[in-house]
C-alpha cells in the first residue's frame, strides 16, 4: 500500500466508508498534475500534504541568498557610480585631474581595491599590477554583497520577518558595518564627519535599496511563501 493509498483508506474510515482491501467501495483516486483527488459518492476531495509549505534545503537557501545578494550588489553598484558622478565635480575631488588629458587621468581607487592592495603587500608580500588590483577588488566587492545575501537568506527562512522591514534592516546593517565604521577604521575611506551630508545620506539610500532588492529577489526565488 502506497502512502497515498493509506491516506485514502484513513479518510474513508473516518467518514464511514466501507473498504475492499485498501479501496473504499464507490471511491477512486485520481491524479491531476501534482495533486491527488479523492472521488467519493459524496463529492471530490483534494488530498493535501500535512507537512506545510514547500521548503528549500539549507544549500538551496545559501545559493538563493547569494543570488539575491548579487542582484542587490548590481543595483547598489550602479547607484554609487551615479552618486559619484553627480557629486565629485561639485565637491572638487576631480579638480587635480581636470587639466590632464583624458588618457592620463587617474582612476579612483575603490575601498575593496585598496584592501586587496594592502593584503597583497602587507600579508602576502606580493606586488600586484593595477589591473590585478582592480580585478581582485571587483571580485571582493561582489563576494561581499553576496555574503550578506546568504546571511539574509538564512535569517529570513528562520524568522520569517516582513520582507520590507528585513530588507531595510539588512541595508542599514551593511551601511553601518561598511561605509560608516569598517572602511573609515581601516582608512579605506574618509570618516563620515569628513564627507558632505549629501554624500552620506545618498550612500544610506543606496544601501537601503540594496537591502530591499536583496530581500525581494530572495522572496522571488524562494519556495517558501512565508519569506
Amino acid at each position: 500500500m502506497t502512502a497515498v493509498q493509506d491516506v485514502a483508506a484513513r479518510v474513508a474510515e473516518q467518514v464511514g466508508g466501507k473498504t475492499t482491501g485498501w479501496r473504499p467501495t464507490g471511491w477512486s483516486l485520481r491524479r491531476r498534475g501534482g495533486r491527488f483527488e479523492l472521488m467519493t459518492p459524496a463529492g471530490e476531495y483534494e488530498l493535501r500534504s500535512p507537512v506545510g509549505p514547500p521548503q528549500d534545503t539549507p544549500l538551496m537557501i545559501i545559493a538563493k541568498g547569494a543570488l539575491a545578494g548579487l542582484a542587490g550588489t548590481a543595483v547598489i553598484t550602479i547607484m554609487m557610480q551615479g552618486i559619484r558622478a553627480l557629486l565629485e565635480p561639485q565637491e572638487g575631488e576631480r579638480g587635480q585631474y581636470e587639466a590632464m588629458p583624458p588618457q592620463m587621468e587617474t582612476r579612483r581607487t575603490e575601498p575593496t581595491e585598496e584592501m586587496v592592495q594592502r593584503v597583497a603587500t602587507g600579508v602576502a608580500e606580493t606586488r600586484i599590477t593595477p589591473e590585478q588590483r582592480q580585478m581582485l577588488g571587483t571580485a571582493l566587492h561582489w563576494m561581499y554583497g553576496s555574503f550578506w545575501g546568504m546571511l539574509y537568506g538564512l535569517v529570513q527562512t528562520t524568522l520569517h520577518l516582513p520582507a520590507a522591514f528585513h530588507g531595510a534592516l539588512l541595508g542599514m546593517t551593511v551601511w553601518g558595518v561598511g561605509p560608516l565604521s569598517l572602511f573609515p577604521a581601516m582608512k579605506l575611506t574618509p570618516p563620515p564627519t569628513e564627507q558632505t551630508m549629501t554624500r552620506t545620506l545618498l550612500s544610506g539610500v543606496a544601501h537601503l535599496v540594496y537591502g530591499w532588492v536583496t530581500a525581494y529577489t530572495f522572496r522571488l526565488l524562494s519556495r517558501d511563501p512565508r519569506v
